[in-house]
């Protein structure tokens, strides 16, 4: 994260997914957590004083105390779980996160299409008239030909689509469909292309999270909820909702729908299955009064029997018309995974079911048939979706793509393998000043030189400490500084490469967040464990809790100003100035008007004042009186009080990346802010923001790809669809020095040439 033009030249601000590590006084459990893409893990500690304060960087925390539940986010990779005591003692965890569980199996006659660009589809739907597949994702609502798979339009923001997120979908019996998203309610496209909109502003609908969506079969629709229970959208547009205070069900997380011939719903929640039965009254299944696997209800189908399969995050369960239960899971079955997230019935008796580690086909006369990525062209174990292909095959949405298994044999795949990248996740990225750049991903550091070839530096075939890298720094004289996820790296013009760590060093902690120039061929180093100064001589010189005042050791970010001093954010301990005497000044939430203890991102003004982004406090201005001011979303136009990033605007003003859109704070003092409401902002998570040298900025977002945001107004955006973009979540951006733009993905490296064709 670039926060100033003076910046690029100095440091870069690396943010650390991962590499997180325990401390000694605090232990977690389990200590090196993995989790599937937005499944839940319990994570505990000990050695705890007092209450306790969690935070994740990606993911979310429920609960608190001693023991917590950790929801994992929808892109697979590492997080970061922080907790903090009453005492201020801190400790933190790393946490991978999967796509699914690998599971060896053996299976023949596997014929598949798998279309690319490897989307994550988070559910589809047939047209009535089987012609259309809809396609959700999270970058928007495609349409393709059913029969052949092309990509026909794709509906975004742009189009009247509440949010880019799509997360359910039902077609309507008029050519149109039902469309749930992610934050942004439920809208109706209609066969003549309108689009209504319904959300918690404009209708009761009680949760703009929307997770299913079934229809009602006289003209309105049932509409599930994440937090907010169970609305009915009838037919004359009225709507009734149902949740814990007012009805039965058992819990307002509503994760699946089903109806059955009886005029019942069928309702699977977080805490247990409920039927809304057709005379108004209710019963409720859970693991207490019956044989459910878990109360954790993710797919319902419904059999020509009178049954009901119940898909849940411990395995599968038949509910027979008589009341008795048939369940199934890894122990007694061939199920390779007891996660199951989707059912489709085979129309012969059997069931596909799509679970985290892969596909599997329950055959009528009980024999199993399962599909994965070592035995089949499956694009991920992560299936997220199943629908009927009218030619007898199956639809399978997965979390890297969608794929089509045909009946008739034939086989189509696609791929974006087309360099010596050693990996489609880019962490960092630095030009080397001759039109080439420095790529940093987790499996090795890659540079591309300016006449096309690729030189991959990793633990074979150098010194490199770990192939994991999370952070490049020009050291002015050819050379890089290379941050990994366990020490740090000093590869010289000359080739030779310096290793420095706790076991050779005085590096303070083996896990850095933030690298910063001296300026004097030195580096300043953010650690977990306080800041270090490499000299250019060799000597190192640390400050930490115990032999300074710097208030907490997390240190975030680092921004050194004009007078030889180090401004230091920190996770926790609020802001720290390191004087050019080595004395420190101290502002917190205590002794000044920060609004937050968290700082993400720091800019210098040109006025001698200093520009702070907090996690939740909003943005705050020293001026150079000394006086505060503070910009939150309840006394400003700020659109969220998590700042990710700043930049100067090169007129006096700032524009800040927050986790609600982005906002331009003008010099004098009105405040202008994009979002997907009001202008083409692809995803309201801003993330990295780079000057275009021309009035211009870069806006780099998480989810919905890059935007240009042109001096006379105007935004174009580049995203997975319309552009050759390996992915929509941009981490990273630099000017190449030649007018173009380096873009770092968490799906591979993009350059843009301007004035060229995308």
């Amino acid at each position: 994260m670039f926060i100033s033009r003076k910046m690029q030249l100095l440091g870069v601000m690396i943010f650390l997914l991962a590499a997180f590590q325990l401390r000694a006084e605090i232990i977690f459990t389990p200590a090196e957590p993995v989790v599937n893409m937005e499944e839940k893990i319990t994570l505990s500690v000990s050695g705890t004083v007092g209450d306790l304060t969690w935070s994740a960087q990606k993911g979310q925390i429920e609960e608190t105390g001693t023991t917590v539940t950790y929801i994992a986010p929808s892109q697979p990779g590492l997080d970061g779980v922080m907790v903090m005591d009453a005492d201020g003692n801190m400790a933190t965890v790393k946490i991978q996160i999967n796509g699914g569980k690998p599971k060896g199996f053996s299976s023949e006659n596997a014929v598949w299409e798998v279309f690319a660009n490897r989307d994550w589809v988070k559910g589809f739907d047939l047209s009535k008239d089987k012609a259309i597949l809809w396609v959700g994702t999270p970058v928007g609502l495609k349409k393709r030909n059913a029969l052949t798979g092309e990509l026909e339009k794709v509906y975004t923001n742009t189009d009247g689509l509440p949010s880019n997120y799509v997360e359910a979908l039902l077609s309507d019996d008029r050519g149109g469909v039902w469309v749930g998203t992610l934050k942004g309610g439920l809208a109706h496209l209609k066969k003549d292309g309108s689009m209504q909109v319904f959300d918690t502003d404009n209708s009761n609908l009680p949760f703009n999270y929307i997770s299913d969506i079934l229809s009602d079969d006289r003209g309105g629709v049932w509409v599930g909820t994440l937090k907010g229970g169970l609305a009915h959208l009838k037919k004359d547009g009225t709507m009734q909702v149902f949740n814990t205070d007012n009805s039965n069900l058992p819990s307002n997380n509503v994760t699946a729908l089903l109806s059955d011939d009886r005029g019942g719903v069928w309702i699977g929640t977080g805490w247990g299955l409920s039927y809304f039965k057709a005379d108004g009254s209710w019963q409720v299944l859970n693991k207490d009064n019956s044989n459910m696997p878990s109360n954790n209800v993710t797919s319902l189908l419904s059999d020509d029997q009178g049954g009901v399969w119940v898909g849940t995050e411990s395995g599968l369960a038949y509910f027979k018309h008589g009341g008795t239960w048939q369940v199934f899971n890894t122990d007694n079955s061939k199920l390779p995974y007891n996660d199951v997230t989707a059912l489709l019935s085979d129309k012969q008796g059997g069931i596909w079911i799509g679970t985290n580690g892969g596909l599997a086909h329950l055959k009528n006369d009980g024999y199993w048939e399962i599909f994965n990525t070592d035995n089949s062209d499956l694009p991920s174990y992560y299936v997220t979706a199943l629908h009927s292909y009218n030619e007898g095959g199956v639809w399978i949405g997965t979390s890297d793509g969608l794929a089509r298994l045909k009946a008739d044999g034939s086989m189509q795949v696609f791929n974006t393998n087309n360099s010596n990248l050693p990996f489609n996740y880019v962490d960092a990225l630095l030009s080397d000043e001759r039109g080439g750049v420095w790529v940093g991903t987790s499996r090795g550091l890659a540079h591309f030189k300016a006449d096309g070839s690729m030189q991959i530096f990793n633990t074979d075939n150098s010194n490199l400490p770990l192939n994991h890298i999370k952070g490049i720094l020009s050291d002015e004289q050819g050379g890089v500084w290379i941050v990994t996820v366990w020490g740090i790296a000093h590869l010289k013009k000359d080739g030779s490469m310096q290793v420095f760590s706790g076991d050779n060093s005085n590096l303070p902690f083996n896990s850095v967040n933030t690298l910063l120039s001296d300026e004097q061929g030195g580096v300043w180093i953010g650690t977990d464990t306080g800041i270090a100064n490499l000299k250019n001589e060799g000597s190192w010189q640390v400050f930490n809790t115990d032999n300074s005042n710097l208030p907490n050791n997390y240190v975030y970010v680092l921004l050194s100003d004009e007078q030889g001093g180090i401004w230091v954010g920190t996770w926790g301990g609020g802001l720290a100035y390191l004087k050019a005497d080595r004395t420190f000044g101290v502002w917190d939430t205590d002794n000044s008007d920060l609004p937050d203890n968290e700082v993400w991102a720091i800019r210098s003004d040109d006025q001698g004042g200093l520009w702070i982004g907090t996690r939740k406090g909003g943005l705050a201005n020293i001026k150079k009186d000394g006086s505060w001011q503070v910009f939150k979303t309840d006394n400003s136009n700020l659109p969220n009080n998590w700042v990710q990033t700043l930049l100067s605007d090169e007129q006096g003003g700032n524009w800040v990346g927050t986790y609600g859109g982005l906002a331009h704070l003008k010099k004098d003092g009105s405040m202008q802010v994009f979002n997907t409401d009001n202008s083409n902002l692809p995803n309201n998570d801003v993330y990295v923001l780079l000057s275009d040298e021309q009035g211009g900025i870069w806006v780099g977002t998480w989810g919905g790809g890059l935007a240009h945001l042109k001096k006379d107004g105007s935004m174009q955006v580049f995203n997975t669809d319309n552009s050759n973009l390996p992915n929509n979540s941009v981490y990273a951006l630099r000017l190449d020095g030649q007018g173009g733009i380096w873009v770092g993905t968490s799906g591979g490296l993009a350059h843009i040439k301007l004035g060229e064709p995308q």
